[in-house]
């Protein structure tokens, strides 16, 4: 618990941390907008769950052969991957009536409303391979987020101008990467692990 114990605090102190960010240096506009437009993220919680009761007992059950191993992290991973895209292209495709649902106000915002897909598919890819390493058991490089999750803090504070929407969303889909880096590096420890075994 205690490896992974920093990871988690600052996932949920980051997501407070963007929020109080766009409320400080950008507009009550820009953070009702990304609030708004974040409600379709909710999509992503059918393949996670895919991943987590499918795809990690797969991984956990494999021998340990690198290879073997690593075939079907590729192979759920690129499969999450495809599918996110294919999310991300439903919402570019459907945003008008996406966005009617929101109501007029919400009108021309397709661009950010599939950057915030972007962004939902970024960081819920990074929770596809946190299910993945933690299927293995493989804890170890949690606390690579927490310098990663800094620099992001102070780039986006002073880089992005967080009235725009736009900009908001960008940040978003950069915060989302960064989970996904600490994981790619979990799998990395992980792997190397199995091989000095």
């Amino acid at each position: 618990m205690l490896k992974t114990l920093p990871m988690v605090a600052l996932l949920i102190a980051g997501e407070q941390v963007f929020l109080g960010l766009i409320s400080t240096t950008g507009s009550t506009e820009a953070l009702s907008t990304f609030t708004a437009l974040s409600r379709f993220g909710v999509v992503f919680l059918v393949l996670n769950s895919l991943v987590s009761d499918v795809a990690a007992p797969i991984v956990a059950h494999a021998s340990s052969n690198v290879r073997a191993i690593m075939v079907r992290i590729t192979a759920t991973t690129g499969g999450y991957a495809a599918l996110s895209l294919v999310l991300i292209g439903l919402v570019w495709l459907f945003s008008d009536p996406i966005l009617g649902l929101l109501g007029a106000r919400f009108r021309g915002l397709n661009v950010e409303l599939t950057l915030v897909a972007a962004g939902y598919a970024t960081y819920n890819l990074g929770y596809c391979l946190n299910f993945l390493s933690q299927a293995r058991g493989w804890l170890s490089g949690s606390w690579f987020y927490a310098p990663l999750i800094l620099v992001w803090a102070l780039s986006t504070a002073y880089a992005f101008d967080l009235r725009d929407s736009r900009q908001v969303a960008v940040a978003f889909i950069l915060q989302g990467l960064v989970f996904v880096i600490t994981q790619i590096v979990r799998i990395y420890i992980g792997i190397r692990s199995i091989g000095r075994a």
